[in-house]
This record gives C-alpha cells, structure tokens and sequence, in this order.
C-alpha cells in the first residue's frame, strides 16, 4: 500500500499535477499560424513584445507566481525585471514561457515559436522600451 501511494505521489510530481512537465522547454517546432519576424527588423516592445504576451495577462494581472503582468502602464517595468541582456537565452521571461524555471503554468509557447523569436530579438536588441 505504502509503495502504491509513493508511486502515485512520484507520478504526480514528475508531472507537474497536470502541467506541462516542468523541466521542459518545449518541442522545437515552429507553430504555423504565426509568423517569424523579418531578420534585421527592429524589434517594438508595445507593438511586438506586448501583444507576444498576450497569454501571460491572465494568471499574471493577479500577480500569480509572485509577477504582475497585465500589458498597461508597468507593463515595460515588469517584462524588463525578467530578462537578461547579457545573456538572452538565460532571461527568466523566455525560460519561464518555454515551461522552464518550474513555471506553474506551463509551456506558454516553445523556443521556436514566433513569440520566442520576436522577445529574444527584442532583448538582444537592447530591451527598448519602443
């Protein structure tokens, strides 16, 4: 009884009670329905990065997981808290998006989704507040 509980309990954590697996970044597949941004365009943060974000504002406009987001006025505030011009790949924005850093929401988008391509260009182009 005590191994059928325990297997039960490891099940459950190794998959995120529902979640996306929580170490995973997500397949590396592009999703057809969006389209990439044109290498070399400069990247917007209200009129790209805003609206990439769109999924973000609905467990986050209540601050869940300790980070309001809800695209107003500290919209730019909050997004530039998690990213990492330094190191693109490494901002927390883009791994916990991609189901990393043990996001309780899950894979938003993966790394080869337009959203990811437009947000990583956005920060390695300097995190503008454009």
């Amino acid at each position: 009884m005590i191994r059928t509980k325990s297997a039960i309990l490891l099940f459950v954590l190794l998959t995120g009670c529902g979640t996306e697996n929580p170490f995973s970044r997500g397949p590396d597949t592009v999703d057809d329905s969006t389209t990439n941004p044109v290498p070399g365009e400069n990247i917007s943060f209200s009129a790209d990065v805003i609206p990439a974000l769109d999924d973000c504002v609905s467990c986050h406009r209540s601050g869940a997981g300790g980070w309001t987001y809800n695209a107003g006025d500290e919209a730019y505030s909050a997004v530039l808290n998690t990213v990492n011009r330094n190191a693109p790949t490494e901002s927390e924005l883009l791994i916990k998006a991609t189901g990393g850093g043990n996001h309780g929401g899950g894979r938003i988008f993966s790394s080869a989704s337009s959203e990811y391509e437009i947000i990583l260009r956005w920060i390695e182009q300097g995190a503008l507040n454009n």
